[in-house]
């Protein structure tokens, strides 16, 4: 087992790779950037030519009760920063037993959800841009929520990922 300095970054290291397996059992290509300014994953549609940024989040959940939680950090301006094509978060929680639900949620729409709804918190960080704090719950049932809002319909959701359109249907 790493010492739990670089423990966190085996575990970002593995939820990439575990994003990437999701891409390509999809069908989709995939490549890592060779200098990662803030992009782990371009996820190519070899037929249409699109592509899709993505940044991915990768947790240890922690159980409570009847749920599992993760809390998933997210630089502010990176949320705020809008980028041709718009980049997609993939949170990535890894449970006792395996990978559980990523959750599949394109900048903009994370954005929306944050200043309208109030999903996650502005938190300061050490090294200088603040961040943005999402504590999702996962629970038995399947569902998965933050600050009381569904994100259920995030699970999974890498069908089309480099075809996405922007969304108006936000909230």
């Amino acid at each position: 087992m790493p010492q739990p300095k670089r423990q966190n970054l085996y575990l970002g290291k593995a939820g990439q790779f575990a994003a990437m397996a999701e891409c390509l059992m999809r069908g989709f290509n995939v490549a890592i950037p060779e200098v990662d300014v803030g992009d782990d994953l371009f996820v190519v549609n070899d037929q249409s030519g699109n592509y899709r940024r993505i940044q991915v989040k990768t947790v240890t959940a922690t159980r409570r009760s009847t749920t599992y939680s993760a809390q998933f950090q997210v630089p502010l301006p990176q949320l705020q920063q809008v980028f041709v094509p718009d980049l997609v978060y993939v949170f990535a929680s890894r449970f006792p037993t395996g990978w559980g639900p990523f959750l599949v949620i394109p900048r903009d729409t994370l954005l929306a959800l944050h200043q309208l709804k109030g999903l996650g918190t502005i938190v300061n960080s050490k090294t200088g841009a603040p961040r943005v704090q999402f504590y999702v719950s996962f629970a038995d049932d399947g569902s998965v929520s933050c600050a009381q809002q569904s994100l259920s319909r995030f699970i999974n959701q890498f069908e089309g990922l480099p075809d996405l359109v922007p969304s108006d249907d936000l909230v």
